[in-house]
């Protein structure tokens, strides 16, 4: 009895003392498409069920979702989401966002500004299942620090499709690329410079990616000064991160990322269903 009454003490002063979490998600029709056939919908739902699920998020943490007038019109209306958002638990902020005229402005959502009071930021994709507590991610991420995801080379448009051909020559031919798809900051500051430097760059960039803003990202990360802030790749690893499955791992992977064709539906449709279903089988 003595030690089960030990470990629930610590258990509930853990839950009391560690780093507050805000966990940001976006979501969005293009204007004048019909939002009742946005396949990103039920895919919103099946990742909030999942987060519900798994994320461990609580009082003290915070779901922030940036979703435009007219999808936010739809979904509070939907008897899953609706149902869902009842079993919240963590407080919950809803930002609306005028509808996006293109997939880079819903994809630009992502860098509003959140006035979050929570000790740390987390942006998540929503094509990205979060499989276990999300606060075993922060127990000791450092300060001034953001934690990025690499996935492949800085060379390569899909990460550095940003930079000029002088500012790619100046970079180390290791230099890597990191995903937009998630990423964590500890400091407010860092988060603030960031926003700022990302927005900078999109608007004196007219090309069209097919990665959409994460030329801009990258760039963004690599404009930070070094002497204030860090850059971290290896949280991320191949134990916490499964692409596609690649590596997945019932005991340490924390997130399912289903990555795909950028601002196709039908295809991340599929493919969230499929891994849903796979999922609540015991398949993984």
């Amino acid at each position: 009895m003595f030690y089960i009454k030990k470990w629930g003490l610590i258990s509930i002063l853990y839950t009391i003392f560690r780093m507050s979490l805000c966990l940001d998600c976006v979501l969005f029709t293009i204007k004048g498409k019909s939002v009742k056939d946005n396949k990103y919908i039920p895919i919103f739902n099946m990742w909030l069920s999942m987060c519900l699920k798994n994320a461990g998020l609580n009082e003290h943490d915070l779901l922030h979702i940036k979703i435009d007038s007219d999808t936010y019109d739809y979904i509070k209306n939907d008897l899953v989401f609706t149902e869902l958002h009842k079993k919240r638990t963590s407080p919950t902020k809803i930002l609306l966002c005028p509808p996006p005229l293109t997939v880079q402005d819903g994809m630009m959502m992502k860098y509003i500004d959140v006035d979050y009071k929570q000790d740390i930021y987390m942006y998540c994709d929503i094509d990205i299942f979060i499989m276990k507590s999300l606060h075993s991610l922060t127990n000791n991420i450092l300060t001034n620090t953001i934690y990025v995801h690499p996935e492949g080379s800085l060379k390569k448009a899909d990460y550095g499709g940003a930079f000029s051909e002088e500012e790619l020559a100046n970079l180390s031919t290791d230099s890597q690329g990191f995903s937009a798809g998630k990423f964590i900051i500890h400091g407010k500051n860092l988060y603030t410079e960031l926003i700022k430097l990302i927005k900078k760059i999109s608007s004196e960039n007219s090309k069209i990616h097919y990665t959409v803003e994460q030329p801009f990202f990258n760039k963004g990360l690599y404009s930070l000064d070094k002497t204030l802030y860090t850059v971290d790749s290896s949280l991320f690893n191949n134990h916490i991160v499964s692409p596609n499955r690649h590596y997945y791992s019932k005991i340490t992977t924390i997130l399912l990322d289903a990555m795909g064709v950028p601002g196709d539906g039908d295809f991340h449709y599929d493919k969230i269903l499929k891994f849903y279903i796979l999922i609540f089988s015991g398949c993984l």
